[in-house]
């Protein structure tokens, strides 16, 4: 009696439905850590819940594989790998998605700002606000051409205001305007002071 080897169509398509949601959110996960734009992790995020979706239908062919072949007639070898391949692909979706929304809404209970000293005079001091809580973090003096950074812990919605102290005036300005913690993602802002004391941040 000749063995039949298993069709594998719909074997491949499971591994797919497995293997590209979590894939995809690696990639975004990646991208996000090199660049902190929000935008990426709202992607990444949507690319791991429709992932939950592909999983289901990857489930549902791997079962409808092994069952269609072993009434085929094909080799019980051969059917019995492809459902452990098959099953611990589809597992290793679990932890790994856990793994990345646990990373970014850890890292995303706070805000970063760097200040960037450009100007030829020391900057006596600095602060940033949480408008919400009125929660200040210090960032000291900061001599000419240094920087310093700083993070902020965010609880829910609020904006960030920065206070400076140059040449014995205090000047303020806002750092961001809106942002939360949660998926909304962590977020950066760059506070560069010029020759003339002026303050220029850019948000990433």
């Amino acid at each position: 009696m000749t063995t039949k080897t298993p069709r594998r169509a719909l074997f491949r398509a499971a591994l797919l439905c497995a293997a590209v949601p979590p894939g995809a959110g690696a990639v975004f996960f990646v991208l996000w850590l090199a660049t902190r734009n929000p935008g990426l992790v709202a992607a990444g995020t949507a690319a791991l819940l429709y992932g939950i979706v592909l999983w289901a239908v990857g489930a549902v062919l791997l079962a409808v594989h092994v069952r269609r072949e072993r009434a085929r007639g094909a080799s019980a070898i051969l059917v019995s790998r492809d459902r452990r391949i098959g099953g611990l692909t589809l597992l290793a979706f679990a932890p790994f998605a856990a793994m990345i929304v646990g990373a970014l809404f850890v890292s995303s209970e706070s805000y970063g700002v760097t200040v960037d000293n450009q100007g030829l005079v020391r900057i006596d001091e600095f602060a940033v606000i949480d408008t919400a809580t009125g929660r200040r973090v210090e960032l000291g003096g900061i001599a000419p051409g240094d920087k310093k950074s700083a993070s902020i812990h965010i609880d829910g919605k609020t904006s960030l205001t920065y206070e400076m102290l140059r040449f014995s005036i205090v000047s303020t300005g806002t750092v961001t305007g809106y942002t939360e913690s949660g998926l909304a993602g962590e977020q950066w802002s760059t506070i560069t002071v010029g020759a003339d004391g002026r303050a220029a941040v850019d948000e990433r």
